[in-house]
């Protein structure tokens, strides 16, 4: 009796984690086949502008304050799921010094990086 409770139990755990796992990974290969293209600043005028990529898990909406034709500011108002407030800082940061998209991914969050810089390019050429 004991043995095929745990088997019960085995199956129930194997089936809720491979739901999961299709949850984690839906639409990944559409986000990972996401261009960047390259920001062109200037010409775009002082003011905070609102950014959305729509990407299963990887949804995020963000603001980009732009001053001077640079960025001045990013603000995440809707973060894609499961992501630490250390990544979000160290991606908005290397944003900043670069005033460029093109910096260096997180190891093992290329995904996440890629959704979020997609955000903040469509802020700014005022796709939403």
């Amino acid at each position: 009796m004991f043995l095929k409770v745990l088997m019960w139990i085995v199956i129930v755990l194997v089936i809720i984690s491979g739901i999961a796992v299709m949850f984690m990974t839906k639409g990944m290969g559409a986000v990972k086949k996401v261009e960047l293209k390259e920001l062109n600043l200037s010409g775009i005028p002082d003011g905070t502008y609102e950014g959305h990529f729509d990407g299963a898990r990887w949804t995020n909406t963000l603001k980009v304050t732009v001053a001077d034709e640079k960025i001045t500011a990013i603000t995440i108002i809707s973060p894609p799921s499961y992501v630490e407030d250390d990544f979000s800082n160290k991606l908005i940061n290397s944003v900043l010094a670069k005033q460029s998209l093109d910096i260096d991914v997180v190891s093992g969050a290329t995904v996440t990086t890629k959704a979020m810089l997609k955000a903040i390019e469509n802020a700014l050429s005022g796709k939403q």
